[in-house]
């Protein structure tokens, strides 16, 4: 019987009818009476009710949870790229109930430069889920990780990566109060230290890691010094409500002077330590700093710092007094006193700002520059006295007693003259454990090793010996200095030179730059060269001159592939040229001369190099005023003048004018032209040849090397040992016979 059977029965069990009649036994109702009926077709229907049932059940329950998650359930997210997120993340890894043990660790290997190295270990929660409890409530922490990369500020690239904490409450103070406790954590755990910033370029940097912050009780200074500046501070940093209702700029100027190694600097470190200030330095000696510039990083210091300019009277001299001028303080930045003057206290600087400038010598300071509402505060820092000589021993020496530190300053007192609090605190550092030993050797040193030698300019001169190639007269450092330091702008580029150097038989032209272990030459032409370009006779004079440059030039360029894009000027005519650049062409290459010890007068030699290299296609700054032609009384330039010089038109009407005059004395004097077959009216046809062939090949050919001669040695060959025998063997045999014959002449 199979499964349809309770539904249409067999025709087996049935009663056999008529066709056509109606079924006499069929259920009333009809088919769904029959569905119905089956106990299998009814379980399916209830089955597949209750499911939709349950789906639409799940779906509401689904519409009913977000409902609730969106009106009592509050999430937060941070992604990688906020400053906050590895706070959140050590804080959820402390705040877990069980410390949770998915994790992720970062490495980091730290080389000390002596070698030694150390490897530190940080956890994190890892990727996945995560619960913490904080404020009675239950956080749901899930950090994921994506496929897009985060570009960082140091280039690096990460993945992006976020963490989502969600907890029941929808007010966002929650989120603030974790965010804070976080973060305070985390601070608290990092001991930044003293911040200093120095200037670069438009911004500030950090210059190096941060200092130990020192306490201000270390600071020793003269009664009330270290307390009226702190009241007059914090009175500022209390004040800004009063500047703002009266109209007067909200910053404060403070200037302190005194001798050197008086605590000027370090009280500064040490109040910026103690309000939690960084320090930022401009040094008005630099040679890149000018007006605009120092008033933008005047006006973008970062936020809680001090600016310190530190002696100030380096960088200005008194206006009133300019005839008396110290050459070590004159110009030594382009920043200009009314650029300084203005960024202090124009119309345009910056207020919120806390300014202290310090010097030694306060007289050579301009009065504008120290006026009020520029320096609010003047402060003088003066050597050691007999309190703070006191203060100083108690503070080295923990177990020092009244009576010691009495004698110490006692002692001191004694010396003549008088001692900074930096003498003093070198003295002491020699006897760190040792109160007794300090107090006994003020005595004993009565010269006093921590009493600074001045030394004069006299002392130099006399004690200083000169550089080597100085003392031999071959090196002007002065203007080696200014040919080899590179702009700092110009990010370590190297600063070529062009090095022209004459001696008897060659001129010597190379292009080079200066490094610390000594100039490295790029490229290089000699006067030796020119007779493989047909200039076989004078070698030294201005028209090879002009040739050597030329093909230093040319061979350079080919050697940047550039010659084809600088071609310089090939028709030469004796005018003034200067390379310009050529459309979206790299720059021309640029050096400056260098003429070393030689004397550059105009029409000299050198000059015929520079203006060589300056035709062949290389920028050489120069003026037409050093070149031959030019008349300085008239302060014109003739050009046709200077071409006759290129092409050797004095040598030509000298060898025509001694020809006739003494042919002697021509066939002597140009003996070498004589031989070559070069004749006054060939000689310009000879250097214009040069010049073609130079630009055609400049490339430098090496010289075959000389082959070895073959050489004869003189040196007799040793005999063997069986010839040595039979020499002798001979030689007696010859004795022996002598001997025989002088003996039968006796007999006979």
């Amino acid at each position: 019987m199979n499964r349809f059977s309770s539904i249409f029965p067999s025709s087996s069990s049935a009663p056999s009818t008529e066709a056509g009649a109606p079924l006499a036994n069929a259920p009333k109702g009809g088919l769904f009476d029959a569905f119905t009926a089956n106990p299998l077709f009814s379980g399916g229907a209830g089955l597949m009710c209750v499911g939709v049932l349950f789906n639409y059940g799940r779906k509401l329950a689904m519409v009913g949870a977000s409902v609730l998650r969106r009106k009592y359930v509050s999430t937060l997210e941070l992604s990688n790229d906020d400053q906050a997120y590895q706070w959140v993340l050590d804080f959820i890894n402390k705040q877990s109930r069980r410390k949770t043990n998915q994790l992720s660790v970062s490495s980091t290997v730290l080389i000390s430069e002596s070698g030694k190295a150390s490897t530190q270990f940080f956890f994190m929660p890892g990727q996945g889920q995560h619960y913490l409890s904080y404020g009675g409530r239950l956080v749901r922490v899930e950090r994921e990780r994506t496929e897009q990369m985060l570009q960082r500020a140091d280039k690096r690239r990460t993945p992006l990566e976020t963490v989502r904490l969600t907890t029941i409450g929808v007010k966002p103070e929650f989120w603030r109060q974790l965010l804070e406790k976080a973060a305070k954590d985390a601070l608290s755990e990092v001991e930044t230290g003293l911040a200093v910033y120095t200037p670069f370029g438009p911004e500030w940097h950090h210059f190096g890691k941060p200092r130990k912050k020192r306490p201000l009780d270390t600071i020793v200074l003269d009664n009330g010094i270290r307390e009226g500046i702190q009241t007059d501070l914090e009175s500022f940093f209390n004040s800004q409500k009063w500047y703002i209702d009266r109209g007067v700029p909200y910053r404060r100027g403070y200037l302190f002077y005194g001798p050197p190694g008086t605590g000027k600097s370090s009280f500064i470190s040490a109040l910026a330590a103690h309000y939690g200030y960084n320090i930022c330095m401009l040094s008005l000696s630099d040679r890149t700093m000018d007006d605009l510039r120092l008033n933008h990083l005047m006006n973008n210091a970062p936020s809680y710092s001090f600016l310190l300019l530190e002696d100030i009277d380096n960088a200005f001299v008194r206006r009133e007094d300019e005839t008396d001028k110290d050459p070590a303080y004159e110009g030594l930045a382009r920043v200009t006193m009314s650029g300084l003057l203005n960024a202090i206290d124009g119309v345009v600087s910056a207020e919120e700002r806390v300014l202290f400038m310090t010097t030694n010598y306060v007289g050579r300071l301009d009065p504008a520059l120290i006026r009020p509402g520029r320096v609010d505060v003047k402060q003088y820092f003066g050597n050691c006295t007999g309190p703070m000589l006191e203060q100083m021993f108690a503070k080295f020496f923990d177990g020092a007693s009244t009576q010691m530190c009495a004698k110490f300053r006692d002692e001191v007192s004694s010396l003549d003259g008088d001692f900074s609090p930096a003498s003093i605190q070198g003295h002491l550092l020699n006897y760190k454990t040792e109160p007794a030993q300090a107090i006994e050797n003020i005595v004993r040193q009565k010269q006093m090793g921590f009493v600074k030698v001045v030394k004069s300019r006299a002392y130099f001169k006399r004690f200083q010996p000169k550089f080597k190639r100085r003392r031999q007269g071959k090196t002007d450092y002065y203007a080696r200095k200014r040919l080899t330091v590179q702009d700092k702008n110009k990010y370590n580029t190297p600063k070529y030179r062009l090095i022209v150097r004459f001696t008897n038989k060659d001129i010597i032209a190379q292009i080079a730059y200066s490094r610390i272990v000594g100039d490295m030459v790029v490229c290089s032409a000699y006067g030796h060269e020119l007779p493989k370009y047909g200039i076989k006779v004078g070698l030294t004079n201005y028209a090879a001159a002009y040739a050597t440059g030329l093909l230093l030039a040319r061979r350079h360029l080919n050697k940047l592939k550039l010659d084809s894009v600088y071609k310089g000027k090939e028709n030469v005519d004796g005018e003034d040229f200067d390379v310009e650049q050529e459309g979206d062409n790299p720059n021309p290459f640029t050096c400056v001369l260098d003429t070393g010890l030689a004397r550059t007068t105009t029409g000299a030699k050198l000059f015929g190099v520079m203006k060589g290299v300056a035709d062949g296609g290389i920028h050489v700054p120069h003026s037409e005023t050093r070149f031959f032609g030019y008349d300085p009384e008239e302060k014109k330039y003739s050009a046709e003048a200077h071409r006759d010089r290129i092409f050797g038109k004095h040598v030509a009407d000298y060898m025509a004018h001694l020809k006739e005059e003494d042919e002697e004395a021509y066939k002597r004097q140009f003996s070498q032209f004589i031989k070559n077959g070069i004749e006054s009216g060939t000689l310009e046809e000879m250097y214009k040849n040069a010049h073609e062939a130079i630009r055609a090949d400049p490339s430098f050919t090496k010289k075959e090397p000389k082959k070895p001669k073959e050489q004869k040695y003189w040196n007799k060959k040793k005999y063997t040992l069986t010839e040595r025998k039979h020499r002798v063997a001979n030689r007696k045999a010859y004795l022996l016979h002598l001997k025989n014959q002088q003996e039968a002449a006796l007999e006979g």
